[in-house]
């Protein structure tokens, strides 16, 4: 993952931020080119609709499965009704785990975590909606994230934040907990990236308070 210019995209589990002018530099994943594509759009759309289905019915076919030819493994969402994979990951996984993947990415949409387009950084709220471009307010804390400037506290929660909802999500389509534990434990083992091993004790003990 690298620090382009453009749009801040929102990443699974590496808690890093890029942002680039398209999604150009991606391969798309075409069928004439990488077989088995189709395959893995069309379980990944349906992984998508089933957690969207359970959970806000009224959204149901709206958002759009995407699936890269990436050499990493990852799921990502910005701006908008797409849904990103990478066909590395989603080959890589038994459904249940995609199932999880798609409730997590589905989770940082409908929280209306933030976003960012042509440089301009929005912090998405009920409350508050903080712009800027370049130089920001002096009254803005803020803080270095790759070449980007971000408000402080851009992105600390929420991971966890989608974490627990992405749990609220498959607990309504008989998804056990575990298997969304296992999915983060597979990161663990293949990186030393802390901050996905909190995410696992932060939700073992909101697991431990919320037993149902």
């Amino acid at each position: 993952m690298r620090a382009c210019n453009k749009h801040l995209l929102v990443f699974l589990f590496a808690l890093l931020f890029f942002s680039c002018s398209t999604l150009n530099n991606h391969k798309p994943c075409l069928d004439t080119n990488f077989p088995g594509c189709s395959l893995a759009r069309q379980l990944w759309q349906e992984a998508i609709d089933t957690v969207v289905l359970k959970n806000f019915p009224n959204k149901y076919k709206w958002y759009k499965a995407v699936v890269w030819d990436d050499s990493y493994d990852n799921a990502w969402v910005s701006k908008g009704r797409e849904v990103n994979i990478t066909k590395q990951f989603i080959s890589k996984i038994n459904y249940e785990k995609v199932l999880a993947v798609a409730a997590h990415e589905l989770a940082h949409l409908q929280l209306g975590h933030y976003y960012a387009r042509n440089g301009i950084i929005i912090l998405n709220s009920s409350e508050k909606k903080l712009r800027f471009v370049g130089k920001p307010p002096s009254n803005v804390p803020v803080k270095i994230v790759g070449n980007t400037v971000v408000p402080k506290g851009f992105g600390d929660y929420q991971e966890q934040e989608a974490d627990v909802q992405a749990l609220i999500y498959l607990k309504s389509i008989g998804v056990k907990p575990k298997i969304y534990l296992d999915l983060l434990n597979l990161f663990v083992l293949h990186s030393s990236n802390k901050a996905i091993e909190e995410r696992i004790q932060f939700l073992k003990g909101y697991l431990k308070k919320n037993p149902k």
